[in-house]
C-alpha cells in the first residue's frame, strides 16, 4: 500500500491511477502515509487562513444599505448635543471624517454629538462622514456664530430703599449677555441664565429707577426695577 501523492488516500502500490481522486500516480515512486498527510495539512490551513479572511473582508464590504438621521444639524452659539441615528445592514460603521469642534461619542447605532461654544465670530459649516462597508453617507453641519434671542421673563420689580439684592432670569441662545448697570448697582454672581445684582441704598430724596440692560451680539433686553428713597419708606411706616 502507498500514500496518493495528491489526495492522500491509501491505494494499492501497482495501481498507476488513484481509484479515489482519478491521478495518475507514479509508479515509481512510495510517497510514505505520513509525509503525505503532512502535505495535506500544510495545504488545508492556508486555505481555511485564505477562506476566513475572505469571509470577513466580505462581511465587512457587505453593506447594501446605510442611512442616517438626521442629515441637516445646526447648534447655537452655546453648543449644544445631538443624537444621529444610524440604520445600515453591514457588519460595522465608523466615522471616516468630523470638524474637530465636535466631540462624537459612539452608542451602537447611535453617534451622540456635542458641539463646542462658538468662539470664532464665524458661522461654521462642515460635514460628517459616516461608512459601512464600501457605502457612505454625510451629515452636514452648521453652527451659529451670534445670539438669535434674548428674554427675560423678569421685567419689572422693586427694591428695598436701604439696599438690596435683586435678581433677573433670562433665556439666550448666546454665551453670556454683557450686563449694563447704573453706577450704585454691581453685579455680584451668576447661576446658569441668572444674574444676581447688588443696589446700594437709595439716600437721595426721589424714587430711583433702575433700568437693567442686557446685550448677546445683536440681541438686547431691559428690566425696570423701582427704589424708593429712604425718607419716603420711614414715612409709610
Amino acid at each position: 500500500m502507498r500514500a496518493c501523492p495528491f489526495c492522500g488516500q491509501l491505494i494499492e502500490a501497482q495501481l498507476k491511477y488513484c481509484p479515489h481522486c482519478g491521478t495518475r500516480v507514479n509508479s515509481g515512486r512510495i510517497i510514505p502515509v505520513k509525509q503525505a498527510r503532512r502535505k495535506i495539512i500544510w495545504f488545508i490551513i492556508p486555505t481555511l487562513i485564505i477562506l476566513l479572511l475572505s469571509t470577513l473582508i466580505y462581511r465587512f464590504y457587505s453593506t447594501s444599505q446605510l442611512s442616517i438621521s438626521p442629515t441637516n444639524i445646526e447648534f447655537f452659539k452655546y453648543g449644544g448635543e445631538e443624537i444621529v441615528e444610524i440604520n445600515y445592514d453591514g457588519f460595522t460603521w465608523r466615522v471616516d471624517k468630523s470638524p474637530s469642534w465636535l466631540e462624537l461619542t459612539t452608542h451602537d447605532r447611535r453617534l451622540l454629538i456635542t458641539a463646542t461654544p462658538n468662539l470664532t465670530g464665524k458661522l461654521r459649516r462642515d460635514s460628517i462622514i459616516i461608512s459601512s462597508g464600501s457605502l457612505r453617507a454625510v451629515a452636514h453641519v452648521k453652527q451659529l456664530a451670534t445670539a438669535t434671542f434674548l428674554r427675560l421673563s423678569q421685567s419689572s420689580d422693586s427694591a428695598a430703599a436701604i439696599g438690596d439684592t435683586i435678581s433677573i432670569v433670562y433665556e439666550s441662545d448666546g454665551l453670556a449677555p454683557v450686563l449694563t448697570l447704573p453706577d450704585y448697582c454691581h453685579e455680584v454672581n451668576r447661576y446658569n441664565d441668572e444674574i444676581f445684582i447688588a443696589v446700594s441704598p437709595n439716600n437721595t430724596d426721589r424714587n430711583r429707577k433702575i433700568k437693567i440692560i442686557l446685550n448677546d451680539d445683536t440681541c438686547s433686553a431691559n428690566a425696570t426695577f423701582i427704589q424708593p428713597y429712604l425718607q419716603e419708606e420711614k414715612t409709610a411706616d
